[in-house]
């Protein structure tokens, strides 16, 4: 997926995306999930994003792209208007073992953003 992104061949990474063949593959690395997730947010399909960045949280759930996939569901749900959504992934994420550094203070911001 980042290959096809990076060569900017986006009819063949949307053609992936949308592809129901990998979903059912056991074991698809999540590194790949977040790739597809990402380059379904930045086509403008917010639902498929949102559906993808949860199926990473639940996947590796200890693993700290877990965390970066919350981060990118509570922006997404924020900059949708569904506040209680993105409260609810912004404290999934602090509660994540990788929220260290500058994680708690970028979360804190989310959340008071808001109110």
């Amino acid at each position: 997926m980042a290959l096809l992104v990076k060569a900017k061949e986006e009819q063949l990474a949307s053609e992936l995306a949308y592809d129901a063949r990998w979903r059912e593959m056991p074991g698809v690395p999540s590194r790949f999930l977040m790739a597809v997730a990402s380059f379904l947010e930045r086509s403008g399909d917010a639902r498929a994003a949102l559906d993808e960045y949860e199926t990473v949280a639940l996947q590796a759930p200890a693993d700290p792209i877990a965390l970066r996939a919350l981060m990118k569901r509570a922006e997404i749900l924020k900059k949708g208007g569904d506040k209680k959504g993105a409260r609810e992934a912004f404290e999934r994420a602090k509660a994540h073992p990788a929220c260290t550094d500058s994680w708690p203070a970028l979360i804190d911001k989310g959340l008071r953003e808001l109110a």
